[in-house]
């Protein structure tokens, strides 16, 4: 079930990266938004970062879904 690895991973990347705050999890009828207070993409470099989300990109284009990041 590619929705359930693309938020399984989204959550995985959120967790490593927090260290106080929260994540938040939101699902809709057509969204699934994964919100955390972690450091942002800045706060590592690109390879911490990247796998998962390079997955979590890779699977919603597969799927033609969208993806979009921000901080």
């Amino acid at each position: 079930m590619a929705i359930v690895d693309d938020t399984e991973s989204l959550i995985n990347n959120a967790a490593r990266f927090i260290t106080q705050g929260y994540i938040q999890v939101l699902i809709s009828t057509d969204t699934i938004s994964v919100v955390d207070t972690a450091c942002g993409l800045q706060g590592g470099n690109d390879s911490d970062h990247g796998l998962g989300l390079l997955i979590v990109n890779r699977l919603c284009t597969s799927y033609v879904w969208s993806f979009s990041l921000a901080t």
